[in-house]
């Protein structure tokens, strides 16, 4: 036998003397097609010209040599009675496996994450054998961010072209499933009962920490935990943070700090209006056509609902690792708390090189140095490059310039990963060469090329 169910490569039939009939067993979908054919062992081209026309006794139809199709075939009753009245002719069946109890997969890691556009939580669920692995989607009500524990979700909860899995390395497509979430001693259970189009279920269970992408109660707006943020001088005085999770979770904060301070100063930033040093500047409205300190999600659009997150009252304190803690009120009166772990500082060694219209002197200036005072580069003659050493994080930007002036930035080309800067600020994890080393091409003297 042989079909889309196993690639069409052919699975051999066992015969059996007291049925008087070949017999296999296969996993497949309605909409699987197969044949028969003989000479195994063969050649392929051998097995395709014993190919076998084929009787189905119950439908009453001749395969005539086309390719059959499951959903055409199966007994109502999984059962067909096969007349032999006629000895000659070939007469098959497919008898669908009952199902028996549900496969029981513990769980080993979970991963959750929110999407605004469906108002949608997707879970992964995985096995400890890499080949086992399941996705369900559930929606929840408008303004929740997590499913409601004890809450069974049922099929018509869930974004159903999102559901499917795998078990053993075979794809399993679902036709029905349930979710539920309960709270347990040291953390939470998620129970998954999914029913494949085959007939079989899984039961899947977790026990562990909570897995919430977004773990609040009924009076917290916003709880999130980032794993690195930006930060920048903004002004006279003021140093800007900002971190986004995911695309989805964002975080605006604006220091004021005391005078001829770049980088923020461990200690606790009181969230107020005065803009006295060593506090955060709340924000209950537009200030110049910015708001300066807000949290909040965005929606499918990339928009953000300003109004609801604006940060009132409160305090942020930042650690001496450079760790953020937010414990503060936002406009509506709702929580906001939240934690900001500092980036990753790597070392690392830039080159830019000079073409015949450069100028005398360059930098390199960005994120990692506040924006406030630029890194001058060094000028090679041996390569005709000029080089600087940085310490950055991933997520830091920057910028090359003419030492001291935004009036001559530099545009230039990433020969590695063949972008244009276009003057824009240029992101570290965006050109890193995997190797770290990039071959720069001197064809175009007029080009500036960086790696």
């Amino acid at each position: 036998m042989i079909g889309s169910f196993d690639g069409w490569t052919g699975t051999p039939m066992t015969y059996n003397s007291q049925l008087g009939m070949w017999y296999v067993q296969i996993q497949a979908v309605p909409t699987d097609e197969f044949k028969f054919r003989t000479g195994i062992g063969a050649d392929d081209n051998t097995k395709w010209n014993n190919q076998i026309q084929s009787y189905d006794a119950e439908n009453d139809t001749w395969s005539d040599l086309p390719n059959l199709l499951i959903s055409q075939h199966l007994s109502s009753e999984n059962v067909v009675y096969v007349d032999y009245s006629n000895g000659n002719l070939y007469r098959w069946t497919l008898q669908p496996e009952q199902p028996g109890e549900p496969i029981e997969l513990t769980i080993s890691s979970i991963t959750s994450e929110f999407y605004t556009e469906d108002n949608d939580i997707w879970y992964k669920l995985s096995t400890a054998n890499e080949n086992n692995y399941f996705y369900i989607d559930v929606i929840v009500p408008e303004g929740m961010r997590d499913v409601e524990l004890g809450q069974v979700y049922t099929w018509d909860d869930m974004l159903q072209q999102y559901c499917y899995g795998q078990y053993n390395g075979s794809a399993v497509s679902y036709s029905d499933a349930q979710f539920v979430k309960t709270q347990v001693t040291g953390g939470v259970q998620i129970s998954v009962l999914i029913t494949a189009t085959s007939g079989q279920q899984y039961m899947l269970t977790y026990t562990g920490a909570d897995v919430s992408p977004f773990d609040y109660d009924a009076e917290t707006a916003y709880a999130e935990n980032f794993s690195d943020y930006s930060s920048a001088v903004n002004g006279t005085n003021k140093i800007l943070v900002s971190a986004t999770q995911d695309d989805d979770a964002t975080l605006r904060i604006e220091f004021n700090v005391p005078e001829g301070c770049d980088t923020l100063a461990a200690g606790t930033y009181t969230i107020n209006a005065t803009g006295n040093p060593m506090t955060v500047k709340a924000s209950e409205g537009f200030v110049s056509g910015i708001t300066t300190s807000w949290a909040g999600y965005y929606d499918g659009n990339g928009y953000i609902d300003i109004p609801v997150w604006y940060l009132v009252s409160g305090t942020v304190t930042v650690a001496a690792d450079g760790t953020i803690n937010v414990n503060a009120l936002n406009s509506k009166g709702y929580a906001v708390q939240c934690q900001l772990s500092k980036p990753q500082v790597t070392t690392y060694q830039v080159y830019l090189s000079a073409p015949a219209n450069a100028p005398e002197s360059v930098e390199i200036i960005g994120s990692f140095s506040s924006w406030s005072t630029g890194v001058q580069m060094t000028y090679n003659t041996d390569l005709g490059m000029w080089y600087a050493t940085i310490q950055a994080a991933a997520t830091d930007e920057f910028k090359f310039r003419q030492v001291g002036t935004w009036s001559n930035q530099i545009q230039v080309y990433d020969a590695d990963n063949e972008w244009w800067s276009d003057c824009s600020n240029l992101i570290i994890s965006e050109h890193l060469s995997g190797s770290n080393i990039v071959y720069v091409d001197y064809s175009n003297s007029s080009l500036y090329r960086w790696t």
